[in-house]
């Protein structure tokens, strides 16, 4: 329900124009306000060339990431990666089985995988499915990895969760912080369990924060989810990058710095 517009065309006179002012000129004529997508030229001239024009989008995501390796460790085991296109932005976290390099490994496939199949036009949903049956993950008790995905639509600011034996994210709102925990799934991809899913709104001036395992874990276990999101809560101000220090700096606290996992907390407004 976008507009996605293609224009062959070229200048008089020896003079150039920038896709920018043609954009601003179509999106007259249309009545919606299109952009010059990327990876093209940037200026039309003489020679008759073929540009791509669509549709903008209604928000703007930033992100940040904050980490900390298990004690004793010379590598985060955690990986993430953030893939925009076409109007859509993907968090991924990905927590390899355990520390170290063999768990770094292990998720840092798992996210290779998947951007790869994403960028190659195949939904996250089919992504993970090829993943399992293609058996490229092992999944015994040495070599797994969880799946933590948010697909935000910067045109309509829905976002959908996918998890595939990750915990839980949240969503800081004006007043409260809402929890996004999935029921069901034992950790790890397993050819015989699904994924679980779920769609919230964002409006603007929202967050959400995904954190692995080892951020929860560092929290008394009767008190978990609550806790983390009076942390969230209380965290106010700054640029995402900024606030996911100072929610992993909070863990640490309440844990006296005593990382007995690979902890990692991504923001994004």
């Amino acid at each position: 329900h976008r507009i996605r517009l293609f224009v062959s065309l070229r200048t008089k006179n020896g003079r150039t124009v920038s896709t920018q002012d043609i954009g601003r000129a179509l999106s007259g004529l249309m009545g919606r306000k299109l952009v010059p997508e990327k990876n093209q030229k940037l200026f039309a001239g003489e020679k008759y060339q073929l540009f791509a024009f669509t549709e903008d989008v209604s928000f703007e995501l930033l992100y940040g990431v904050s980490r900390r390796m298990k004690d004793g460790e010379t590598v985060c085991g955690d990986s993430y990666g953030v893939l925009q296109q076409q109007g859509q932005t993907f968090l991924c976290l990905s927590d390899g089985m355990g520390s170290g390099p063999v768990a770094k490994q292990t998720s840092e496939h798992v996210l290779n995988l998947l951007e790869e199949l994403v960028e190659c036009g195949f939904t996250k949903e089919t992504a993970f499915h090829m993943i399992n049956t293609a058996a490229l993950i092992k999944c015994d008790d040495e070599s797994y990895a969880t799946m933590d995905i948010c697909q935000v639509n910067l045109y309509t600011g829905m976002c959908e969760f996918l998890k595939a034996g990750a915990c839980a994210s949240f969503i800081f709102r004006e007043q409260y912080v809402e929890c996004v925990s999935l029921p069901g799934m034992a950790p790890g991809l397993q050819m015989q369990s699904d994924y679980e899913k779920t769609r919230k709104k964002l409006l603007s001036g929202n967050y959400v924060v995904m954190v692995t395992d080892g951020v929860l874990e560092a929290l008394p276990p009767e008190r978990q989810m609550p806790m983390m999101q009076e942390i969230i809560l209380h965290t106010t101000g700054g640029t995402p990058a900024e606030l996911s220090r100072r929610i992993l700096e909070k863990v640490l606290n309440l844990c006296r710095f005593a990382a007995n996992d690979d902890m990692t907390v991504l923001v994004a407004g």
